[in-house]
């Protein structure tokens, strides 16, 4: 899913669903998204780390992210269009403020989907 702020609210931009998807195929298509895109944050459930050192490795970013204080993946995460580009999402510690981030954008009624 891609997603953008326009106009206070968020626009979903592009949606799918693959079934059983091939470890090199979700790789191309990533590729592709950024590209078609121009993508400046691309976050990724932290436990995807292969899909993450591969995107990683062809964007010329820091690798080992597993390494960073967590104050830096913070910083990451909130940043606007910087550096970097792959942002790990440790959804285990994350995942309940994005649950209740994302209640509050529907019951607000700030999301379109054009």
């Amino acid at each position: 899913m891609i997603v953008q702020w326009r106009d206070n609210k968020l626009e979903v931009v592009y949606c799918d669903s693959i079934t059983k998807p091939l470890y090199t195929d979700m790789l191309k298509l990533t590729r592709q998204l950024v590209q078609r895109f121009h993508l400046c944050h691309l976050y990724v459930d932290s436990s995807a780390s292969g899909i993450i050192h591969e995107l990683k490795q062809g964007y010329n970013e820091y690798v080992p992210y597993e390494k960073l204080p967590a104050d830096v993946l913070d910083r990451q995460i909130q940043s606007g269009c910087g550096e970097p580009l792959i942002v790990p999402i440790p959804f285990s510690t994350k995942g309940k403020s994005m649950l209740q981030h994302s209640y509050k954008i529907l019951s607000k009624q700030m999301i379109r989907n054009d």
